[in-house]
């Protein structure tokens, strides 16, 4: 389970959990408006105390990243085209159930475990 996104205001800083690993570190995370200008790590979490690793560091550049995926795309042969939410989880849904998905005999899982395990 996602920790809710923290609220953005100009200059505010968050207190949040980092995502990208099991070690779900504290992290600060300092705004203007919509763009993240700083992350730190929380002094205060009882579990990093303060560690802040190089992926958390930079949560910021991937969050503004111009070429990060923002909403669900759909493979047309050569290059993708943007679908609404709603209509990509039906889609993949309606495969999963019906067993023709491309990735046929294939199990879908969840992962807990660190991107760079």
């Amino acid at each position: 389970m996602r920790a809710p996104a923290p609220r953005v205001t100009t200059g505010e800083m968050a207190l949040h959990t980092c995502m990208l690993c099991e070690a779900v570190c504290g992290i600060r995370v300092d705004t203007d408006g919509e763009r993240v200008t700083s992350i730190r790590g929380d002094a205060d979490d009882p579990f990093s105390r303060g560690h802040l690793c190089p992926k958390a560091a930079a949560l910021g550049d991937v969050s503004s990243d111009p070429d990060r995926v923002r909403q669900p795309l759909r493979r047309v042969g050569d290059r993708f085209v943007p679908i609404g939410w709603d209509e990509a989880l039906d889609e993949q849904l309606v495969d999963a159930l019906s067993g023709n998905a491309s990735f046929s005999g294939v199990a879908v899982t969840v992962s807990a475990e660190s991107p760079s395990s």
